[in-house]
């Protein structure tokens, strides 16, 4: 048994071949997590590479929610008195996170978190709520190189109080998206999403192609 555990290959070249068929098959990865413990820390965190939460008929598992208040939930979370850091907790899914999306209105307490997701390198979020804590957000993440306002429609008035620092900083990118999670999921097929759209933009702004001040994408 001990032989047939023994990788044949050499580790990177075992690696390689298991995150080419991680990737070329995304639905194959918890049949390869089994094979072994290495294989399982390869590519694990490949499972969560691409992770879209819509209403909760789309889940799996129970999705009836405890029947508390949100005052009873935070003072049991007070209570916890061994609880050193609340998020992001220490998981694959927030050590690879690269893009992530934020919907509706966004609380401080998301705002002051958002530095510690470590490969973070594109963010957006779709609520006027979102746009003074901007300037925040490019000081404080120094691995974001792309900050997206999307919107519906053209809501020029988001951005009026903060226009002019907010242009400074070629990163920073407001345009119009209708379909959020089918651009998302057309991005992952094609590499063409809002945030290819965005990246293209910022290096216009760059080599001045574009005027280097305007930040809106208009389509």
């Amino acid at each position: 048994m001990e032989r047939l555990s023994t990788p044949a290959l050499p580790p990177e070249l075992e690696r390689q071949i298991f995150e080419i068929c991680a990737l070329f098959r995304p639905v194959s990865i918890p049949k390869l997590m089994l094979v072994a413990w290495r294989v399982k820390q390869w590519i694990e965190p490949i499972l969560y590479r691409t992770v879209v939460i819509g209403a909760l008929e789309s889940a799996t598992r129970d999705t009836e929610f405890p029947v508390f208040t949100f005052d009873i939930l935070q003072a049991s979370i007070r209570r916890c008195a061994t609880i050193c850091h609340a998020y992001p907790p220490p998981h694959p899914f927030f050590s690879q996170i690269t893009h992530l999306e934020l919907f509706n209105v966004v609380d401080d307490t998301t705002i002051q978190t958002l530095p510690l997701i470590p490969h973070l390198t594109h963010l957006s979020f779709n609520h006027p709520s979102f746009i003074p804590h901007c300037l925040q957000i490019l000081k404080t993440c120094p691995s974001l190189t792309v900050l997206v306002s999307i919107t519906p429609r053209s809501l020029r008035g988001w951005y009026a109080a903060h226009e002019a620092a907010l242009s400074r900083d070629v990163r920073f990118v407001g345009m119009y998206c209708y379909h959020f999670t089918q651009d998302w999921l057309l991005g992952i097929k094609t590499g063409l999403d809002y945030w290819s759209r965005a990246e293209a933009f910022i290096a216009q702004r760059r080599s001045g192609e574009i005027d280097p001040l305007r930040f809106e994408i208009v389509e």
